[in-house]
């Protein structure tokens, strides 16, 4: 009976420490979006993609494509595995403070102005929605423009996704 007990108490520690250990912060949580800053900080090492949701508050796209592909568990799921998600507005006021570099809102840029960052991710070439895949350094690995499904979205994941494994 002893060694019954032992070895329950045993299983039982070793399940409670296996399911606090994680390895991915990200990739262990429930699905969230990070800002630039929080996903900065869980990429100290520099190992992870970012992929970045460039949007704006008036953008009818990109709130369709809030509620038709981002809310789909697989997209959801594949995005947290594989990337750091980040939702980034490109007319957001706010300075924000990336990889050791200060950007900021440029009142004269475009019609109702825009944020240096978002047209750094974007070189420039600003729609919306607009999808930025970056290196944990900040370099663009790729650029993917418009609305989406699901079913035309996940191609575009799986090919970045692929590209980063034959690294």
């Amino acid at each position: 009976m002893k060694k019954f007990f032992y070895l329950l108490s045993s299983f039982l520690v070793i399940a409670v420490l296996s399911s606090c250990s994680s390895s991915d912060p990200v990739a262990d949580a429930p699905f969230k979006w990070y800002t630039m800053e929080e996903a900065a900080a869980l990429n100290s090492d520099k190992s992870k993609v970012y992929f970045v949701d460039v949007y704006t508050d008036w953008c009818g796209w990109c709130k369709r494509m809030d509620k038709a592909t981002f809310d789909q568990p697989e997209i959801q799921e594949f995005l947290k595995k594989n990337f750091i998600p980040v939702k980034f507005n490109a007319e957001q006021k706010a300075s924000v403070q990336f990889l050791d570099k200060q950007y900021d809102f440029n009142p004269n840029a475009g019609r109702k102005g825009s944020h240096d960052l978002a047209r750094m991710m974007l070189a420039g070439r600003m729609s919306y929605p607009s999808f930025a895949f970056m290196d944990g350094n900040g370099e663009i690995i790729e650029i993917s423009k418009g609305y989406k499904t699901p079913e035309q979205f996940m191609p575009v994941l799986e090919k970045v996704a692929g590209m980063l494994a034959q690294k």
